[in-house]
């Protein structure tokens, strides 16, 4: 799973000096690994995990996310990128042909990055925290691709001219 490379992330973001809360949603097979790899971002107030929580409280929290890192190695459609990005918050995450690169327009409305390239993400992350102007124009991107492609009005009208062409 691409989320063991989170803690080396978040350690290089924390050299450089920056001031920042890294927020894990969710809970799984990792989570005490991580916890135990993280221990002293959480003793110092950088590092939160919220465990499971409804589906309100994950998009407020993406509503509060300047920056979501998803380090993925595999996945279906991308749909927490789509979330994600309705809610503002500007993906930098694995570049997996065919299905993140169809959600994400690289340099645009986020970042697509090469499995586990850990310095890639630190430089995605870093550019976006030292430039407010880029990440305002990076987040609102983000909502209105999410929006004109990923919406449920949208979303519905795809699937319904899927089926009535079988």
């Amino acid at each position: 799973k691409g989320v063991l490379i989170l803690p080396d992330i978040i350690e290089c973001l924390r050299n450089k000096g920056y001031n920042f809360l890294f927020t894990f949603i969710g809970d799984g097979v990792l989570r005490s690994n991580l916890e135990n790899k993280l221990r002293d971002g959480i003793n110092d107030g950088i590092v939160d995990f919220t465990g499971r929580i409804d589906s309100d409280d994950v998009y407020r929290k993406l509503r509060q996310t300047d920056i979501f890192v998803y380090p993925t190695h595999i996945d279906a459609f991308g749909l927490v990128i789509a979330e994600a990005m309705m809610n503002g918050a500007i993906p930098v995450v694995t570049c997996l042909e065919g299905i993140t690169d169809t959600i994400v327009d690289d340099g645009q409305n986020g970042y697509l990055v090469a499995q586990d390239d850990i310095q890639c993400f630190v430089e995605h992350i870093s550019s976006l925290i030292d430039d407010e102007k880029r990440r305002n124009k990076m987040s609102q991107a983000a909502i209105e691709k999410a929006n004109r492609c990923f919406s449920k009005d949208v979303m519905r009208r795809n699937y319904l001219n899927m089926i009535s062409s079988l």
